[in-house]
C-alpha cells in the first residue's frame, strides 16, 4: 500500500468516527491492529455514557465541586489545556497528471500542509527536484522536462523561517517516447494462415523506466505484469491487420506507442516462381465468372417510353420488339406484287402494331416466341371472278406468329463458341379482310380461296424477319468478347523509384453452359505473370478471401452479372510486390532542408498490398491496404527507421463500357518510429507524411486505377439497323442495378444493358 493510500484511509476514518477515538485497519495491518488518532477535545469515557460520572453513576454536583461521604467538598482541579496542533504532513501533487511525460512537457507541482489533526494549515514549503539535469525551472513552480529519467518532486514545510523535516514527495516518469514498447509478436510482415490460427497473437514488453500497469492494444486494455510483459489475442479481419500498442496511465492512452502490420487470410494461393526465366506467375481456375441472366434476355416487362420523345429498353426482348415495330416491311415488298390478266395486287404500305417478343433460356440455349398481333397491309388492285371484276382496294389485318430456337455451347477451353439457329418458323395465324368490296371479302374467306393463298404467301415472303437469324451472331459477339476481357492484356508499371515492371494476363473461357430458366453461365481461367526476380521467395502466396466454394455467388434474378475472384485482383498486387514494385529509392524525395543531410533513403513494403471488403461502416465498396511499409533514412550522423500503414477506400464504377475501380483522394496514413540510434529521429513523422503524400501515393493510386479495369460484354446492334433504319442511332450503355457486393470470395457486379433511342 502506498503512503497516499494510507493517508486516504486515515482521513476516511477520521471523518466517519470523530469525535471518538479513531481506529482503522489497513491492508498493511491484516490482523486488525488499529492506527489511532486522538480527536480534538475528545475524552476517553471507559465505556460510560457521555456526561456520566466516573463515580459509579452518582449524579454530578452542579456546583462543580467534589463531595466526600462526610459531606465535605473540595474544589475541582482546573482541566489541562488542549495541546496546540503540530505540523505533521505534506502532500504533493502534480499537474497535469500523466503516467509518463514527454521531453519538453511542463510539470507544475503543488503541496498541501496538514497538522497532526489532518487540518490543512497555511505554511510555506521549499522545493527540491532531483535529478537536477532532468528538469529546468521556469519560475512560478513550473518545471520543463529536459531528459529521460525518474523525477522526484519533494516539498518540505518551512516554519518560522526554518526548513523542517516534515516533507512529502511525488515521483514521475519522463520518457523520450522512443523504444518504450517492444512488440515481439507478430513480427513485421508476418503471415497468418486462418486455417490454423483464428486469432493473431500479440506479445511484447514495456521497457526503459516505464512501469505501466496496462497497455491498450487496438483500443482494448491489457494488463502488464511485473516484468513489463503483455500478451493478447486480436480478432483479425481479412488482409492486412495493423496492431497498435499504447501505454496507458490507467485512464487514457499516452503518447508512447508502437505498431506492426501482419497478414491474415483463411487460405493462400502460392505463386509459381521461375528462377531461370525470372518470372512470377499465378494461375486461377475460375478467375472471372459470368451470368447472362434470364432478365438480360427478357425480364417480362415492356420497355419504358416517354411519349413522342424517347424509348429505353432494358433487355434483349425489348430491343427485338422495337425492331419489329420499326421494321421496314413496305420497302421489301415489290409492287405490284401480282400483275396478271386475272389478278393485279399492290401493297403500298404495311404497318406493324402490337408486336410481342418473349425470350426464354433453356438447357440448350434460347427460345424465341413472337407475335405481331396486328399487321395491317394496305391493298390496291382487282380480281376477275366469274367474268366479274372485283375491287381489292382496302386493307388486310393479319396476326403473325414466329418461333426460333438458338443452340449455344462451349464444351471446353479448346473449342470455340457455337451459336446456331436450329429452328425458325413463321406463320399467319389469322387474316381478316377489310376490302371496299364485300364480294372481295367473301372470296377471301372461302376455305380454298386462291386470293387468300396468294395474299398470305405474298405477306410471308415480303415480311423480312430474317433479323432473327442475326441473333446467333449477336450472341456470339457477346460471348467471343469474353475472351478479350483479360486475354493478352498487358500493363507497364513504373513508379519512377525502382525497376519498371510489366504485368501480363492470359485468359481463357473454359466453359459456357445454358441453364434452363437461369440464362447462360460460364467462367474464365486466368494466368497473371510479372517478369522479374522474386524478392520474397518464401511468401505463402496470394491472400484468398475464402477457399473456392461450390455455391454460386450470383444474385438471384440478375441481368448481366460479372464475378471477379478477389484472388485475381490481389494476385495483381502480390506479383507486382514480389517483383519489387514497392522496393523504392526515396533519397531524392526528402524536403530541401534535409537534402544536404541524407545519405540514402529507402522504402520497402514488407507485405503485398491487398484489396479487401470493408470491416466496419466505411462508406466504400472496398478498402485498399498497404502495411508494414518501412522507411529507412540514413543520415550523416544517425539512422532512423519508420513504419507506415496506409488504408484508403475504393469504389467500383461502370464507365465507357468498362468496370473501373477508383480510389479515394484521402488515404488514412499511420506512421510510427521503429528505431533510431540517436536521442530522437532527425525527420518528424509529419515531414515523412509529406513525402508519402507528394511522391509515393499519387503513383500508387495510379497503379491501382490502371491495374483494375475490365471490359463489359455489350451486344452490337448495328446489324439490326439494316432491318429497321430508324434505329441506326440507338445506343447501348451499362449501369449497375444494385450495390456491388463481395460474395463467396467474388466481387460481384450486376449490370443492366440499356438501350436508348430518341423517337424521330
Amino acid at each position: 500500500m502506498t503512503t497516499t493510500q494510507r493517508l486516504l484511509i486515515a482521513l476516511a476514518c477520521a471523518a466517519l468516527l470523530a469525535p471518538s477515538t479513531l481506529g482503522c485497519s489497513s491492508d498493511d495491518d491484516p490482523i486488525g491492529n488499529s492506527v489511532e488518532f486522538d480527536a480534538p477535545n475528545a475524552q476517553q469515557n471507559n465505556g460510560t455514557e457521555d456526561n456520566a460520572s466516573p463515580n459509579n453513576g452518582a449524579p454530578n454536583n452542579s456546583s462543580g465541586e467534589n463531595s466526600d461521604p462526610n459531606g465535605s467538598t473540595e474544589p475541582e482541579p482546573e482541566p489541562e489545556p488542549d495541546p496546540e496542533p503540530e505540523l505533521a504532513h505534506v502532500l504533493v501533487d502534480v499537474s497535469p497528471t500523466r503516467f509518463a511525460y514527454d521531453i519538453g512537457a511542463t510539470i507544475t507541482p503543488s503541496a498541501t500542509v496538514y497538522n497532526d489533526q489532518w487540518e490543512e494549515i497555511d505554511h510555506d514549503v521549499e522545493w527540491t527536484v532531483t535529478p537536477e539535469f532532468a528538469v529546468d525551472n521556469d519560475g512560478d513552480d513550473k518545471w520543463t522536462v529536459e531528459e529521460k529519467a525518474e523525477i522526484t518532486f519533494e516539498a518540505c514545510a518551512v516554519e518560522d523561517g526554518e526548513l523542517t523535516s516534515v516533507c512529502g514527495e511525488r515521483r514521475v516518469i519522463a520518457s523520450d517516447g522512443q523504444n518504450t514498447i517492444v512488440i515481439e509478436r507478430p513480427l513485421p510482415g508476418e503471415h497468418f494462415d486462418g486455417s490454423q490460427q483464428s486469432m493473431i497473437p500479440v506479445e511484447g514488453r514495456v521497457v526503459d523506466e516505464l512501469s505501466a500497469d496496462s497497455v491498450q492494444i487496438n483500443g482494448e486494455s491489457v494488463e502488464v505484469d511485473d516484468d513489463g510483459r503483455f500478451t493478447h489475442e486480436v480478432t483479425p479481419h481479412f488482409g492486412i491487420n495493423t496492431i497498435h500498442v499504447q501505454t496507458s496511465d490507467g485512464v487514457n492512452p499516452t503518447n508512447d506507442f508502437a505498431a506492426v502490420s501482419a497478414m491474415w487470410a483463411p487460405a493462400y494461393l502460392a505463386p509459381e516462381i521461375d528462377s531461370d526465366d525470372h518470372r512470377i506467375s499465378t494461375a486461377i481456375d475460375e478467375a472471372i465468372i459470368l451470368n447472362i441472366g434470364q432478365n438480360f434476355l427478357d425480364d417480362g416487362e415492356p420497355y419504358t417510353e416517354i411519349p413522342e420523345v424517347q424509348i429505353i429498353t432494358k433487355d434483349l426482348a425489348d430491343i427485338l420488339m422495337l425492331v419489329l415495330e420499326q421494321i421496314d416491311i413496305t420497302s421489301e415488298i415489290p409492287n405490284p406484287v401480282v400483275d396478271s390478266s386475272a389478278l393485279m395486287l399492290s401493297i403500298p404500305d404495311v404497318t406493324v402494331n402490337e408486336p410481342r417478343i418473349e425470350l426464354d433460356s433453356t438447357d440448350k440455349g434460347i427460345e424465341l416466341y413472337g407475335q405481331i398481333m396486328d399487321l395491317n397491309a394496305e391493298t390496291e388492285g382487282y380480281i376477275e371472278f366469274s367474268d366479274e371484276v372485283i375491287d381489292l382496294n382496302g386493307n388486310l389485318s393479319a396476326m403473325i406468329s414466329l418461333f426460333a430456337s438458338i443452340e449455344i455451347e462451349k464444351p471446353s477451353a479448346d473449342e470455340p463458341f457455337h451459336a446456331d439457329l436450329s429452328d425458325f418458323e413463321i406463320a399467319i395465324e389469322s387474316a381478316t379482310p377489310n376490302f371496299n368490296s364485300e364480294e372481295a371479302n367473301a372470296i377471301f374467306e372461302l376455305a380454298e380461296s386462291v386470293l387468300r393463298d396468294n395474299i398470305e404467301e405474298i405477306l410471308l415472303e415480303g415480311i423480312d424477319l430474317s433479323f432473327i437469324e442475326t441473333l446467333p451472331d449477336m450472341l456470339l459477339d457477346i460471348l467471343d468478347s469474353l475472351d478479350d476481357i483479360i486475354d493478352g492484356y498487358e500493363i507497364d508499371l513504373d513508379l519512377g523509384m525502382g525497376e519498371p515492371l510489366a504485368l501480363s494476363f492470359d485468359g481463357t473461357v473454359e466453359q459456357f453452359t445454358p441453364i434452363h430458366g437461369e440464362g447462360l453461365e460460364g467462367f474464365l481461367s486466368a494466368d497473371l505473370s510479372v517478369d522479374g526476380e522474386a524478392h520474397y521467395a518464401d511468401t505463402p502466396g496470394v491472400a484468398m478471401l475464402q477457399p473456392q466454394s461450390m455455391s454460386s455467388p450470383f444474385f438471384s434474378q440478375g441481368r448481366v452479372q460479372l464475378g471477379v475472384d478477389m484472388s485475381l485482383i490481389n494476385s495483381i498486387f502480390h506479383n507486382l510486390w514480389n517483383a519489387g514494385l514497392l522496393d523504392l529509392d526515396i533519397t531524392t524525395m526528402v524536403p530541401d532542408n534535409f537534402s544536404g543531410l541524407i545519405e540514402e533513403g529507402h522504402a520497402e513494403g514488407l507485405l503485398p498490398p491487398v484489396l479487401a471488403p470493408p470491416t466496419g461502416d466505411e462508406p466504400h465498396d472496398l478498402m485498399f491496404h498497404i502495411g508494414q511499409f518501412e522507411f529507412a533514412l540514413d543520415w550523416a550522423d544517425q539512422k532512423d527507421r519508420f513504419g507506415a500503414a496506409i488504408v484508403v477506400g475504393a469504389d467500383v464504377h461502370i464507365a465507357n463500357e468498362e468496370i473501373t475501380i477508383d480510389v479515394s483522394d484521402e488515404p488514412k496514413i499511420t506512421l510510427w518510429l521503429i528505431e533510431t540510434d540517436a536521442d530522437e529521429p532527425l525527420m518528424s513523422t509529419a515531414e515523412l507524411r509529406q513525402i508519402i503524400d507528394t511522391f509515393l501515393w499519387p503513383e500508387v493510386e495510379s497503379m491501382v486505377a490502371d491495374s483494375l479495369s475490365i471490359g463489359l460484354p455489350l451486344p452490337e446492334v448495328d446489324a439490326l439497323a439494316t432491318y429497321a433504319p430508324a434505329l441506326s442511332d440507338m445506343t447501348l450503355s451499362a449501369r449497375m442495378t444494385r450495390p456491388i457486393d463481395v460474395r463467396q470470395g467474388y466481387l460481384v457486379l450486376d449490370a443492366a444493358i440499356e438501350g436508348e433511342w430518341f423517337i424521330p
